[in-house]
C-alpha cells in the first residue's frame, strides 16, 4: 500500500508500522510482491480476494467437518500463547510449585465442534466485509479534492459525486451478497447444533480450562442463554425468510420490509436509492425508488421523509 500511502497519507508513520511487524510468516505473506496498491480500487481488489479466500476456506470447514485434524499453532501466535497459563497443563506439587507439560502447547485437535465454531467466526469476518467490498469506492481518495465547499446540502454532494466519480457506488462484480442467506442458514443451523449438543461441547456449563482437552476451543463451547439463543436464531430464519411488519415511528403506520432484499437481489448502483429532491433547508422530499432497493415491500419508505417545512 506505500504508493497509495505515500500519495494521500503519512508515508513515514507507514514505514515506522511496517518496520515494527515481528518477521513472520504472516507479515512476509503480507509484504510478498510488488508495492502496487495505489488506489482505493486495489484495496478494495485486495480486500475482496481475501474476503473469498475466507468463504472458500469457510466452505472446505463444511465439507470436512467429519473429519478430526492435529494443526500446530502458528509462529505469529506462539507468544502470546505462553503467556497463557491455562494454556499449559499443570499439576501442583506444592503449595507454591507446580509441574507444567508443555510438550504439545503448540498442536490443537480440530473435530466437529471446532469446525462450527470457526464457520462462525469467518461468517462474520465474511458479512462485515460486504460493507467494503460490495459497492466501488472508486475515486474516494480524491474526494477532498472535488468541488465540494463546506456547508453543501446533501444534494450538492450527490450531485458533485454523480459528476466527478461515475464509478462510485456500482455494484462490484466480484461481490458476495448473494452469499449472505448461505452465511446466515449455516449461523441458525450451528447455533441449533450447539445448543443441543451442551452437554458434549460444555459439560460443566461454563468455559474452564482444559474441559475439552487437546483441542483447539479447549475450555469449551458454551452457550450461555439456550432459551435466548433459540429465540434469537428463529428471528433471524424469520427475517431471511419473509417479510416483517415493523413499526418504525410511533405516529406513522406499520412497514412491511424485506431485510434481506438486497442480498437476495442487489442494488446495481446506489446512487439510485438517494433523494431526489430536497426543501431549502437541504431535507429530503422525494427518493429515487420508494422501495428502497426492494426493502419496503409496499414502496413506502417516503412516508419516513421529513414533511415539515423549512423555520
Amino acid at each position: 500500500m506505500k504508493p497509495l500511502v505515500a500519495k494521500y497519507g503519512n508515508v513515514k508513520e507507514y514505514e515506522k508500522s511496517i518496520n515494527a511487524l515481528p518477521d513472520t510468516p504472516a507479515s512476509r505473506f503480507l509484504l510478498d510482491g510488488k508495492e502496487d496498491i495505489s488506489k482505493v480500487k486495489d484495496v478494495q481488489s485486495y480486500i475482496s480476494d481475501y474476503q473469498i479466500a475466507l468463504n472458500d476456506f469457510r466452505k472446505f470447514l463444511i465439507e470436512n467437518q467429519d473429519k478430526q485434524l492435529t494443526i500446530e499453532i502458528s509462529s505469529t501466535y506462539l507468544e502470546n500463547l505462553f503467556k497463557d497459563s491455562e494454556a499449559y497443563e499443570c499439576t501442583q506439587v506444592s503449595p507454591s510449585q507446580y509441574e507444567c507439560d508443555v510438550r504439545n502447547i503448540t498442536k490443537r485437535k480440530l473435530s466437529t465442534p471446532d469446525f462450527m465454531a470457526i464457520r462462525q467466526s469467518l461468517a462474520g469476518m465474511i458479512f462485515f466485509l460486504n460493507f467494503y467490498t460490495a459497492y466501488s469506492f472508486e475515486g474516494l481518495e480524491i474526494l477532498n479534492t472535488l468541488d465540494i465547499k463546506e456547508g453543501s446540502t446533501p444534494e450538492q454532494i450527490i450531485s458533485v459525486i454523480n459528476e466527478k466519480l461515475p464509478e462510485f457506488g456500482k455494484l462490484r462484480t466480484q461481490n458476495l451478497l448473494k452469499e449472505t442467506m448461505s452465511l446466515g442458514s449455516d449461523l441458525v443451523s450451528a447455533g441449533r447444533w450447539a445448543v443441543q449438543y451442551q452437554n458434549q461441547l460444555c459439560p460443566k456449563g461454563v468455559e474452564v480450562a482444559h474441559q475439552r482437552k487437546g483441542f483447539l476451543f479447549h475450555k469449551g463451547i458454551c452457550v450461555k442463554n439456550a432459551d435466548e439463543t433459540l429465540r434469537g436464531l428463529a428471528m433471524l430464519e424469520q427475517v431471511m425468510s419473509s417479510t416483517i411488519k415493523v413499526k418504525l415511528d410511533a405516529t406513522l403506520p406499520e412497514f412491511e420490509l424485506d431485510y434481506m432484499a438486497w442480498y437476495k437481489n442487489p442494488v446495481q448502483d446506489l446512487l439510485a436509492v438517494v433523494p431526489k429532491s430536497f426543501n431549502s433547508c437541504g431535507q429530503a422530499t422525494a427518493l429515487k425508488d420508494n422501495t428502497v432497493g426492494g426493502i419496503f415491500v409496499n414502496g413506502d419508505a417516503d412516508k419516513l421523509l421529513a414533511k415539515a417545512n423549512c423555520p
